[in-house]
């Protein structure tokens, strides 16, 4: 499956981050930050798991909504 640019693996330096470090896929706009395993999956398989699928359809609606004001909605994370 061909994955849009702004979609990235989270790396391990994502562990420092408190909010990030968690193993859950997070949108913070301009990019969509998902788990290796899942990133693993969405890119290298023709049919991905259709769990991994509507994650990243979960996630793109996320980044849609944070077009208008990102700011406010990383702050969300933050709190």
């Amino acid at each position: 499956m061909n994955l849009p640019h702004y979609v990235k693996s989270k790396s391990k330096v994502f562990s420092i981050i408190p909010f990030l470090k968690n193993p859950v896929a997070i949108s913070i706009y301009p990019f969509i930050l998902i788990p290796a395993n899942i990133y693993k999956d969405l890119h290298g398989r023709k049919n991905p798991n259709l769990y991994h699928r509507a994650l990243l359809v979960h996630e793109e609606t996320h980044r849609d909504r944070q077009k208008g004001a990102p700011f406010i909605y990383f702050l969300r994370y933050l709190l």
